[in-house]
């Protein structure tokens, strides 16, 4: 027989080690939410590109490749003019050529969908 507690419950069979585990990781998944829905842009930064010097990015490219991580992950999609100020806060650059304007030293991580 199972000793009860003083509420007259009897004790949970599961390892308190375990539960608290399990809510530190729910926990940290909440905060992960919470930042990716706070700034989306930052997160597609940070998930999806990475620094590579001397290659470049078709800035229109870019913004598609974030309208279709935001539409994939349920966020709104902000304005281009918003993507390319958070861009530059992260200390890309931008230039404009005959091909059009391009982002500098920055790569995108897509997956490949065939």
């Amino acid at each position: 027989m199972s000793p009860l507690r003083p509420c007259g419950y009897p004790r949970p069979v599961a390892s308190p080690l375990r539960a608290l585990k399990a809510l530190l990781a729910q926990r940290r998944e909440a905060r992960r939410q919470r930042a990716r829905r706070a700034d989306p842009i930052g997160t597609f930064i940070a998930e999806r590109t990475r620094y590579l010097q001397g290659s470049f990015v078709p800035a229109a490219r870019m913004y598609s490749e974030y309208e279709r991580w935001s539409q994939a992950n349920g966020l709104y999609a902000h304005l281009p003019q918003a993507v390319s100020r958070r861009l530059a806060s992260f200390g890309y650059r931008k230039q404009a050529g005959r091909g059009g304007v391009h982002w500098l030293d920055i790569d995108l991580l897509v997956e490949d969908v065939r």
